[in-house]
């Protein structure tokens, strides 16, 4: 798998998907791993993420769909109890085995819409979740078997919070204070009357409807939903273009931009 000088996300400019502004996280020259936690979560995220992007809601320059929000909320409850089950503390002896010693786990990469994603929530959270997994296909501490080391799961919370933050604060409108405060995780009750019409600012006077080049059947869209090894992975460069999703396409100044699984929101303690 050549490699680029950049740590930067990447074009994933393979077939129509190219001309699609799809992406994938950075593995560097780093596409397998020793530990299956990480694998497991590298491969969850990255599914998610696609399945977030595959709605019609990433063309929309509203909010996301409630089920959009709640798919956010159960990452961020799933991704924290994988981790919290698996790190050892430094002041814990790390499991090690006499003998047995686990098969090399390919990294899985789901390539996903991002360049021309008009929701900037969804970008927002595209950009933070592959720059994650990035981190994690990177990080020295693969090397270790079968535990989490505290650095990794600090990492990953980084990020995680930085998402969930973003959400409870732009999206359902706490305070600092409040998404801020340790244990924070947004309720059902949050979920059931949220209304962002009741505080958005309308601009459907001046919106334009996206008819997209690049909306994929779940049949085009397969083999990116089996996930791809990143081992597998051609040559690819980082975006040479803009974060904002409504400029003109570098390469095409008349380019369109382009064209999940719930899971319950019932969960009220906070794994991270």
């Amino acid at each position: 798998m050549p490699t680029t000088k950049s740590d930067s996300l990447l074009h994933y400019d393979v077939g129509e998907f190219g001309p699609a502004g799809f992406a994938v996280p950075n593995p560097g020259n780093d596409p397998v791993t020793l530990n299956e936690t990480l694998a497991e979560l590298v491969a969850m995220v990255g599914k998610q993420v696609l399945s977030m992007n595959s709605t019609a809601d990433r063309d929309l320059s509203t909010p996301p769909d409630i089920g959009i929000l709640k798919d956010v909320h159960q990452l961020y409850i799933n991704a924290g109890h994988m981790l919290a089950t698996a790190v050892v503390e430094n002041n814990e002896e790390a499991f090690t085995s006499d003998h047995n010693s686990p098969e090399v786990q390919h990294f899985l990469v789901f390539p996903t819409p991002y360049l021309y994603t008009r929701n900037r929530w969804l970008k927002r959270y595209t950009s933070w979740m592959l720059g994650m997994i990035s981190d994690i296909m990177q990080h020295s501490q693969n090397r270790r078997e079968f535990d989490i080391n505290p650095r990794v799961m600090k990492m990953v919370r980084g990020y995680m919070n930085r998402m969930y933050y973003d959400m409870a604060t732009t999206l359902f409108r706490k305070t600092k204070a409040e998404a801020k405060a340790d244990g924070f995780i947004l309720q059902e009750a949050d979920f059931d009357t949220w209304d962002w019409d009741t505080w958005f600012v309308d601009t459907e006077r001046i919106e334009t409807v996206v008819h997209s080049r690049y909306v994929f059947t779940e049949d085009q869209k397969k083999s990116l939903a089996q996930g791809i090894p990143a081992a597998t992975l051609p040559h690819l460069e980082p975006f040479p273009g803009t974060a904002n999703p409504d400029a003109a396409d570098l390469s095409d100044s008349d380019a369109e931009e382009t064209a999940t699984d719930s899971g319950s929101t019932g969960s009220i303690v906070n794994p991270w």
